[in-house]
C-alpha cells in the first residue's frame, strides 16, 4: 500500500517510433488537446509523483521542443 505518493518518481521511456502511424509514439494525439506523453505525464502528476523523467530521442526533442518546453516543472527530459 502506498501511503505517500510524494516519495515516488516515474521514469517514462518514450523514444519509440510507430512505423504504422508514421510518427513518434509519445507525440501521437491522445485527444484534441494533448499528446500521449502529455496524458501520461498528467496521470503521474495526478497520482502525486514528486518527479517524472521522460526519456526521448534527439529527433523528438528537436521536432517537438515547443510542447516539451511547456511541461510541468516536475518533469525532466533526458535525451
Amino acid at each position: 500500500m502506498i501511503t505517500d505518493s510524494n516519495n515516488i518518481c516515474a521514469l517514462i521511456p518514450a523514444a519509440g517510433r510507430s512505423s504504422r502511424m508514421k510518427s513518434y509514439k509519445p507525440m501521437l494525439l491522445f485527444d484534441k488537446n494533448r499528446t500521449f506523453i502529455e496524458k501520461i505525464i498528467d496521470e503521474f502528476l495526478l497520482f502525486g509523483c514528486s518527479k517524472i523523467v521522460v526519456i526521448i530521442n534527439e529527433d523528438i526533442f528537436n521536432k517537438w521542443n515547443n510542447i516539451l518546453s511547456k511541461l510541468n516543472s516536475k518533469v525532466t527530459i533526458v535525451i
